[in-house]
């Protein structure tokens, strides 16, 4: 939570400031822009003065670091906040948000034909051609759109609107895991009422992350407690071979507990991997040595193989929290190739083992990065997905010859749809 507090909600200077941080952080928030945001200001006054600090600041950044951003109105006049009239003085700024647009976006909409680009505004949220749409109070309230993952908030809300504005970001898609609320004004106290209405009681400090010297400060104490148990990533194979079951479980929790943390550490906008006392290359061993237990458990279970009494093992292994994926591969494999292009192809190979992503998806980049370095017609990210698609193709054949699938073209094809 980032407050400017004791402020005009006017003040240029202040909105100056919250509109550089809002653009200095977006790919924090949004996964490098895999997902995208919707900002809630006060008024309509307020979000023409934001629009143009967003505007002036993004036009001193290069092209790769620019933002897509634009509002929407209305033309209900029942709707107060947001209603334009573009007969009178707000034609001047409709006009430069749509001339805006259009140049964009390659569009030509009518300055007077407002419905057609709110309906466009709808569209590119959806489809994630925005990266941030500023607004008062519409998409805040039945606008659903999974790949909207983080609400910046400039407005006083309660109760139900509150809920309901939140809400936005909570949406399921693939790789999201979680929403952010990022808020410029105190709004603790409207939201722990908002919550005590409508959710039952409780407590609500959960819903806040701490300040960074807290995260680092408590991640870097994790790792210490992880260390005294399990000081290589490679120990937790010889403990699982070795059937110390209690250990295990010990040890396993502490890994886990540590790649819990690393999610909310690595989001924090002042995040710096040079903070944290484990390098980003044995995080992800770590990682990647869990998932081989978890699955070598999950095949014992299957064998039904007593000797090893896996079954002991009460444990909730959350998957989901080390197949989080911060980074798009896309954006991985554009930052690869400018790497490979420019620099020495050992380093590059070497750097890919500190990407945020799974070990199976390193290799499969590995392996793309040399086959496209030997001379190959396709592009790296065609590379890519050409091995992507052919492990997962002997992947399914080799499942299919171990449960004795006798009919393995009709089960290839059942696989792939």
């Amino acid at each position: 939570v980032q407050k400017l507090e004791n402020m005009d909600a006017l003040d240029g200077e202040r909105i100056r400031k919250i509109s550089e941080y809002i653009i200095d952080t977006l790919d924090n928030y949004t996964n490098n822009r895999q997902f995208n945001a919707i900002f809630a200001t006060q008024s309509k006054q307020q979000l023409k003065i934001y629009y143009h600090a967003l505007k002036e600041y993004n036009e001193t950044k290069q092209d790769r670091e620019k933002i897509k951003f634009s509002c929407i109105f209305s033309t209900n006049p029942d709707d107060k906040d947001e209603y334009v009239d573009i007969n009178a003085n707000e034609e001047v700024f409709v006009k430069e948000v749509i001339e805006d647009y259009n140049k964009n976006f390659n569009t030509n909409i009518n300055v007077m034909d407002i419905d057609t680009f709110k309906d466009k505004i709808y569209n590119n949220v959806r489809e994630n051609e925005l990266d941030i749409v500023l607004v008062v109070n519409m998409l805040l309230t039945g606008f659903d759109s999974p790949i909207t993952k983080t609400l910046f908030v400039d407005k006083k809300m309660k109760y139900h609107t509150l809920l309901q504005a939140y809400s936005r970001v909570n949406r399921k898609a693939q790789a999201k895991g979680y929403g952010n609320i990022v808020t410029f004004i105190d709004q603790k106290n409207d939201r722990d009422d908002a919550l005590r209405l409508f959710a039952g009681g409780g407590t609500y400090t959960d819903f806040e992350i701490s300040s960074y010297d807290d995260l680092i400060n408590k991640f870097n104490a994790q790792v210490g407690q992880m260390y005294s148990i399990c000081p290589n990533p490679q120990d937790l194979r010889g403990i699982l071979d070795n059937e110390e079951i209690e250990k295990l479980e010990h040890a396993l929790n502490e890994v886990k507990e540590l790649q819990k943390q690393y999610v909310f550490l690595k989001i924090h906008p002042n995040y710096n991997e040079e903070d944290m006392n484990i390098s980003k290359k044995e995080l992800n061993d770590y990682k990647d040595i869990y998932q081989e237990v978890h699955k070598s458990l999950k095949e014992v279970i299957i064998d039904g193989n007593e000797e090893r009494k896996v079954e002991q093992i009460n444990f909730d292994f959350e998957i989901g929290i080390f197949d989080e994926e911060q980074i798009s591969v896309e954006y991985l494999l554009n930052l690869t190739l400018e790497k490979v292009q420019n620099g020495s192809i050992e380093n590059v190979l070497k750097e890919i083992d500190s990407y945020d992503l799974s070990k199976e998806i390193r290799t499969v980049i590995k392996e793309a990065v040399v086959k496209y370095k030997d001379g190959s017609n396709k592009s790296l990210s065609e590379n890519f997905y050409d091995i992507l698609e052919k492990n997962k193709e002997d992947e399914h054949k080799n499942f299919a010859e171990k449960n004795n699938i006798k009919d393995i073209d009709k089960f290839l094809e059942l696989a792939s749809e």
